[in-house]
């Protein structure tokens, strides 16, 4: 998957409408989490004002940026999120320690120091699955 980066970082970067975008396409209304154009805007235009257009040349523009994945369904082109909200956000997180290369350690002790229990109680689990 395509990393994704925050403004001020090189390479591919998320914008306003394009979260919404995948917020859509992690939402479960979707048939087998594939989206039409159609689909997405009816959802988005809900909650704010896009045009139909937009939303089109917007899921176009996500597909280079590895984001979201293409298919064809008859005449149309049908939509899904290139990795989970989980995957995205651990690329966002690799991405900020990449930056600091040299302090990561000092980052990473940083973060958990100021993590709720609950989030360092997530963070053992997930450390203890992937230790065996």
């Amino acid at each position: 998957m395509t990393e994704i980066k925050e403004p001020g970082a090189r390479g591919p970067r998320v914008g306003e409408l394009e979260r919404a975008v995948l917020e859509v396409l992690w939402s479960e209304n979707g048939a087998e989490g594939w989206w039409t154009v159609r689909e997405v805007y009816d959802v988005l235009a809900a909650e704010r004002n896009a045009a139909y257009t937009t939303v089109m040349t917007v899921l176009g523009r996500m597909v280079p940026k590895g984001l979201v994945e293409q298919e064809r369904a008859e005449k149309a082109y049908r939509y899904r999120a290139a990795g989970s909200r989980g995957e995205m956000a651990a690329d966002l997180m690799r991405q900020a320690l990449g930056s600091v290369a040299e302090d990561s350690h000092d980052a990473l002790v940083a973060f958990v120091g100021e993590a709720t229990e609950a989030e360092r109680a997530a963070l053992r689990d997930a450390l203890a699955r992937l230790e065996g």
